[in-house]
């Protein structure tokens, strides 16, 4: 029997997307991620550091 709760977290992660923006100067990037703690996260998975 499946269960009345429904779990919406994959939801909740969509609405929290934001498109990427490409930053152009002496260094190119691109951000989509607003929290400082989150893309130090991320870039430590990117590139393979733990």
């Amino acid at each position: 029997m499946l269960s009345s709760r429904k779990h919406f977290s994959s939801v909740k992660e969509v609405l929290k997307f934001t498109y990427p923006k490409l930053h152009k100067g002496k260094s190119w990037y691109v951000d989509s991620i607003s929290k400082i703690t989150e893309r130090r996260k991320r870039a430590s998975e990117l590139v393979g550091n733990s």
